[in-house]
């Protein structure tokens, strides 16, 4: 076995390797699982140590023996009273002295040579394994260079995303998620928690680190699924965590990374200035489960993605170039998804983009916006930004739902249709806990009390109609003064245009015959809120309801259309009666309907993960929206049942599988049919 500086220590070892692929195969050997098998997790409870000669051995110019350095150097730790922690680097930096410097050369080379061999190791492995296993590999970290943002502060992978057909705005982030677990000194008495933690100290666990962020998510579930292109915009730090994140959505999950912000230049000189790539760190009690602590680090998001990059960076896909000055006459349609992880102001740019594509006369793009609620925090974004009115389709859980109907309240942005405020009333009415009763005119919601499907559905259609208005003047002077913004909506008009104006967009659009190309332009935007009509394509809300399912309001005629052909399909044996079984239509008025969808049944047993059900919801359903683009006036109108039933396969999908978005996703889908 060698030793740290020489390559000989005289310790005789029962097995020896030459390669990494020869590494590689004992590793396969002896946790178990075939050429193409995911290890047995029950026989890696012990690791493998492999020791690697130093390719650059320590001889000393005096002639000495090497072992007798060492030796005065432990001799010396224990005459100075150095014991645990503090000894290896008292004895380098001792050892280096007595060297005259020539044992940190060794020891550098040392510890290259120790991460080249074990990457090398890692691939081969993974290659044993038939690749589920990720390596970043260095074409993808060496092309994180090159298009400078105007301030400097951000780089991008060079390419364009123009030919997306989804593009997801928001959150990539590395978890790091631990669980405690009993130490090999507990014996397990009665009263001690086998999996206890300890603070202050350090505590034996387990640690898993795997890449999220809702948007991130969202676009590998649609990546996976393959079949449409889908692109992320988001920002990542010039870490090894950033470029394993960019490395595995490229590589593993057909994502186009092309556009992502790589922040801070990476170097010495800024390395603790720059901002880092988002991460959450959590750590959970091993034996109930339960959080102990989390700890979010998400400031990059706010800080880069902002409105001159995301601008920038919609310029492709929503300015299509053309090459004779002219459109061929189809009418190019866009998915554009976001989470709450952005800041007002970009949200705002972001509506505002999409606004101008759809409503311009010269070429225009139909941009169907999709936003997620991400969290009760974060899922009041498009009422801050006062753009719920651009929202096509929105996808909250109960309590995002709670948050953004109670701030249509406090904040007075109910719109003008009276059935709105009657329903938002008779949702707070039916509510079973006193408490929540409206008090100076503010509704603060009990998150633990029970919502009937009917209760929440009315809250659903409050929302609903408030993205089918456009906010009256009044409400938009509110926007400013309660979302603690300082961009106003002449800011980021300003923003974007200058933006569009140095992204070198098609000379076409910037015409004289074309200048409204470049404006962001609203129908209707001067008439009075009493006069403001309904949109013309369908809106969407869809709310989870956990193992409920789905509520899902849209126009009426939408809504019967759809239920009238699933009991078409139905009868003619196209779709299972199973599948129908207990989808339910609620007719709330001439304009508005609801209809429950139940969830796929599932045993509890069964159930593995919970991380990534609504994300794999969310990216599922939107593959499958577009997916049936061609030929549609509005993706919008493509949201049917069938979409929201395959939507609701794949979030069963996500639970079923020890990843958030399971890796084997199209597979297990199409082994899936029929819902049972």
């Amino acid at each position: 076995m060698p030793s740290f500086f020489t390559n000989s220590s005289g310790v005789q070892l029962p097995m020896n390797v030459q390669t990494p692929m020869e590494a590689a195969r004992v590793l396969q050997y002896t946790w178990g699982g075939g050429s193409t098998a995911v290890p047995d997790t029950s026989k890696m409870a012990n690791g493998m140590l492999f020791t690697v000669p130093n390719p650059l051995p320590l001889v000393l110019a005096d002639g000495r023996p090497v072992e007798e350095v060492v030796q005065e150097a432990v001799l010396a730790a224990k005459e100075q009273g150095v014991r645990g922690a503090k000894i290896t680097p008292f004895l380098l930096q001792r050892i280096e002295k007595l060297t005259a410097g020539q044992s940190l050369e060794s020891n550098i080379a040392l510890i290259v040579n120790n991460a080249k061999t074990a990457a090398e190791i890692a691939g081969a492995y993974a290659e044993l394994r038939g690749g589920d296993c990720f390596v970043p590999t260095s074409s993808v970290v060496d092309s994180a260079v090159a298009l400078k943002h105007p301030d400097d502060s951000a780089t991008k992978l060079t390419g364009s995303i123009k030919d997306a057909d989804v593009v997801v705005i928001g959150g990539a982030v590395v978890d790091y998620v631990a669980y405690s677990k009993k130490s090999a000194v507990e014996d397990g008495s009665a009263g001690v928690d086998p999996a206890r933690f300890i603070p202050g100290s350090s505590n034996p666990g387990t640690m898993k680190i795997s890449y999220g962020g809702v948007g991130r998510n969202i676009a590998e579930a649609i990546g996976r699924l393959g079949g449409c292109k889908v692109a992320l915009l988001s920002s990542v730090g010039a870490d090894i965590s950033g470029q394993g994140l960019l490395a595995h959505a490229k590589e593993q999950c057909n994502i186009d990374v092309a556009e992502v912000a790589i922040t801070g230049g990476g170097g010495a000189s800024d390395a603790d200035s720059a901002a880092g790539t988002a991460s959450y760190t959590a750590i959970h009690n091993g034996t109930s489960g339960d959080l102990i602590v989390g700890i979010a680090d998400m400031d990059i998001f706010h800080e880069d993605i902002s409105p001159e990059y995301v601008t920038r960076s919609l310029a492709g896909p929503l300015f299509p170039p053309v090459s004779d000055g002219s459109t061929d006459g189809r009418r190019r349609s866009l998915l554009l998804a976001t989470d709450g992880n952005l800041s007002v102001a970009s949200f705002k740019a972001v509506t505002k983009l999409a606004a101008m594509a759809s409503n311009r006369s010269f070429n225009p793009v139909d941009v169907t916006l999709f936003f997620d609620g991400t969290s009760d925090v974060k899922c009041t974004l498009p009422l801050l930004a006062t753009s719920m009115h651009h929202v096509d389709i929105i996808k909250p859980n109960v309590g995002e739902l709670v948050e953004l109907v109670t701030m249509l309240i406090n904040f007075n942005m109910v719109p003008v249709n009276s059935k709105t405020v009657g329903n938002i009333l008779l949702a707070l009415r039916q509510r079973r806990d006193s408490s929540g009763d409206v008090k100076e005119g503010h509704f603060q919601p009990d998150s633990d009390s029970f919502w009937s499907i009917d209760e929440v559905r009315c809250l659903a259609v409050a929302l609903y109609e408030a993205m089918m208005y456009l906010p009256s003047p009044a409400i938009l002077s509110l926007r400013n003064k309660n979302s603690g913004s300082s961009v106003d909506d002449v800011e980021v008009d300003r923003i974007v245009k200058e933006s569009l104006l140095g992204a070198d967009i098609p000379a076409c659009y910037s015409s004289s015959a074309t200048a409204d190309s470049l404006e962001p332009r609203f129908a209707n935007s001067s008439a009075s809120a009493s006069t403001i009509p309904k949109h013309a394509k369908p809106k969407h809300v869809l709310v989870t309801l956990g193992p409920l399912g789905v509520l899902w309001i849209s126009s009426s005629t939408h809504v019967l259309r759809e239920h009238v052909k699933l009991s078409k399909d139905v009868k003619t044996g196209v779709v299972p009666a199973s599948v129908a079984k207990g989808i339910t239509v609620i007719e709330v008025d001439d304009n508005v309907s609801a209809l429950h969808i139940p969830s796929c049944s599932i045993n509890q047993w069964e159930i593995i993960n919970t991380s990534g059900a609504g994300d794999t919801f969310c990216g599922t359903l939107l593959h499958s929206v577009s997916a049936g683009g061609a030929g549609s006036a509005s993706l919008s109108e493509n949201v049917s049942i069938a979409n929201i039933l395959y939507a609701l396969r794949g979030a069963k999908a996500s639970l079923m599988s020890k990843t958030a978005i399971p890796v084997d996703l199209k597979q297990m889908l199409e082994e899936t049919s029929e819902v049972k």
